[in-house]
């Protein structure tokens, strides 16, 4: 049974401070549940993480850290040399889930529905737009809707300067802007439990809309066609088996409205989604019964397993000696 955990959340990106929010929730549902739990405010020193972990020696580590660095395989390859089981994803199935481009190629591959896309540079945008006007622009990595605009006319475009916002230097991702509804799935395991419209009060769901309160409404279940409802939980369900992901996760859609059936297109899967008060995630679950206390403690008794070495005289780092794996009988790795 799990017993200690330790909570990394802050980070070093732009969602930081949703990440502290997010965290101290998490840990406040595990110490109300009666966990051995501390946090751990994750930054650049990662030598000083490395050695909280060591003195700790949590049972599980819940990874509460959003965005760059946080979700992408960074400190999940980190947690999975040390020998540590820690809620989320693998390395590779949160590297392909931050990477948009690259989980839509196996979003396509099976049969999900998802939106043209073109990887170019702001430059090369404006001198020749891939698509007609509105499309959207965004970082191929990011999470939060950081860096996304939608671009309404040829004035939007002239007008953006990759020197004044990091997020459009380098290649970005382009694609047509489908019109309708926005809404999200929670999924926990491989159970896609059910759908959030959000509806923002001004523009479209942007950071700010994101986490500042009141600025969205949230509608669960999302007011769709009940055949359309049931394609998007399956195509969720299906898209969490393409990534490999485990634990606690989030598929934002689009829906086209103007369709007769309405017509969704993926646009994302987020391995560690916000659990702050205005989250999707939580609205979604206590929609089905689930307390967030009841979601926290999911995530830490459903933890991904390290690596487990193979030889009697390979230690982990964190002290612990692990089994050893069995072989097959009569096989020869070094033959």
């Amino acid at each position: 049974m799990v017993k200690r955990v330790l909570v990394l959340y802050g980070g070093m990106n732009s969602e930081h401070e949703v990440s502290l929010t997010s965290g101290a929730g998490v840990l406040r549902a595990l110490l109300d549940q009666g966990y051995e739990a501390e946090a751990f405010i994750v930054t650049q020193d990662i030598q000083a993480l490395v050695q909280k972990l060591i003195d700790f020696k949590p049972d599980v580590v819940a990874n509460v850290l959003h965005g760059t660095m946080g979700e992408d395989g960074h400190i999940q390859a980190l947690l999975e040399a040390m020998g540590f089981p820690h809620t989320g994803s693998s390395v590779l199935a949160s590297a392909l889930a931050m990477n948009k481009p690259k989980a839509k190629i196996l979003f396509r591959d099976a049969g999900i529905p998802c939106v043209e896309d073109s990887l170019l540079t702001l430059e090369e945008c404006q001198k020749n737009p891939p698509f007609s006007f509105p499309f959207v622009i965004k970082p191929p990595t990011e999470g939060s809707s950081v860096g996304v605009y939608i671009i309404n006319t040829p004035e939007d475009l002239s007008a953006l300067d990759a020197k004044n916002d990091p997020y459009l230097q380098g290649e970005i991702m382009a694609e047509p802007y489908i019109p309708g509804m926005e809404v999200s799935v929670a999924v926990m395991g491989d159970k896609a439990l059910g759908t959030l419209e959000l509806r923002p009060k001004s523009g479209f769901y942007d950071y700010k809309n994101k986490y500042e309160d009141g600025m969205t409404e949230h509608f669960c279940p999302a007011p769709l066609p009940q055949e359309t409802e049931a394609e998007i939980l399956a195509y969720t369900e299906k898209a969490v088996a393409a990534l490999g992901l485990e634990g606690v996760s989030r598929a934002d859609w689009r829906v086209d409205m103007t369709q007769n059936p309405a017509k969704p297109y993926i646009l994302e899967v987020n391995t560690q989604p916000g659990l702050t008060e205005l989250s999707i995630v939580p609205d979604i679950t206590r929609s089905q019964g689930i307390s967030f206390e009841e979601l926290a403690r999911f995530m830490v008794e459903n933890p991904r397993q390290p690596f487990q070495f193979s030889r009697k005289d390979d230690l982990c780092l964190n002290g612990r000696k692990e089994p050893s794996a069995p072989q097959p009988s009569g096989s020869s790795l070094a033959s």
